[in-house]
This record gives C-alpha cells, sequence and structure tokens, in this order.
C-alpha cells in the first residue's frame, strides 16, 4: 500500500458502476452529491436518468488507536437508486430488488478487489457495512438504498518540535 495515496473511494464507485453488466444493461449513472440531504448529482441528472449510482463527498469520521496504530476512521456513503412508476407497487418492488441486487454484486466485487489486493483497499473495512433501504416517498418516486463503509486510514502523529514555536 502506498500511503501517500489515500485510497479514492468516489473513483472506486465510478468505475463498479460502468464495469457492473446489471448497471449497465439498467441505465445507471454515476454521480456525486454532498450528502443525503443535498443530492445535487442526482437532481442535476434526474431528467436524463432514472437509475443512480451516487457517491457523497463529504464524511464523517475520527481518529482512534488500535491495534498498533492510529487511523483516521472516514465513513464513506454510497446510494443505489432508482426511480419507479408512482402509485405502481410492482413496479417500485422490482426497482428496490433491482437496487438490492446490485448492492450485493458490488460488495462481492469489493470483498474480491480486497483479496487480489487492489490498491489501497486494505483499510476499507467490508466486513462492517451498514445499508439503509429508503421508502418510496424519496425523492418523489425513487427507491433504494444507501449503504456506509469505513476507511481506516493510518496516520503518523508522531510530535514534531519543528511545527511549534514557544510562543
Amino acid at each position: 500500500m502506498n500511503n501517500n495515496i489515500p485510497f479514492d473511494f468516489s473513483t472506486y464507485l465510478e468505475q463498479l458502476t460502468k464495469q457492473n453488466k446489471l448497471c449497465k444493461n439498467n441505465n445507471f449513472i454515476f454521480c456525486t452529491a454532498s450528502g443525503i440531504n443535498y443530492l445535487e448529482g442526482i437532481l442535476e441528472n434526474f431528467r436524463k436518468s432514472k437509475a443512480f449510482i451516487c457517491c457523497s463527498d463529504v464524511t464523517e469520521g475520527g481518529t482512534s488507536f488500535g491495534p498498533s496504530n492510529w487511523y483516521n476512521k472516514r465513513v464513506l456513503t454510497a446510494f443505489i437508486l432508482h426511480r419507479f412508476r408512482q402509485g405502481n407497487t410492482t413496479d417500485y418492488n422490482a426497482k428496490l430488488k433491482l437496487c438490492r441486487e446490485i448492492y450485493t454484486q458490488f460488495m462481492s466485487k469489493m470483498l474480491k478487489d480486497e483479496d487480489d489486493n487492489i490498491a489501497n483497499m486494505d483499510y476499507l473495512d467490508t466486513h462492517n457495512v451498514i445499508w439503509r433501504e429508503l421508502g418510496g416517498t424519496f425523492l418523489n418516486g425513487c427507491t433504494g438504498l444507501y449503504f456506509m463503509i469505513s476507511l481506516n486510514e493510518p496516520v503518523n502523529l508522531a510530535y514534531d518540535e519543528q511545527e511549534w514555536t514557544t510562543e
């Protein structure tokens, strides 16, 4: 792993979207947004597409120790969303099922890539992923889910006297 180059989850998720056959066959597009309250990437493409893989470009995190080093833990969020015909329960269920299947395929690929030692994935916590399904009233006719995954990157917290003054 190259500690000087952090893992770029957004670029990785965009690549998964482009390479996944289910995403291609169902015209999913990749975009970014600033969290669940600001889904600007989806809104900008709402007239052009009905299916979205969206990566949040903001994270929450913390710094912690364990098992033998200090780490910055960033929680990354991705959305898998598809519009459905309002009032059509069958279409709603089909789109939600599709989003679930894409999530499962993405997780499978992340685990494979991690096992294949893809650059900088060794600190992606694929063994503890939280996901939540969204209701049918989300974004006026979208359904799907979002998932959150942690990236635990080593951080050097060694005190350096040269970084400080005596004032």
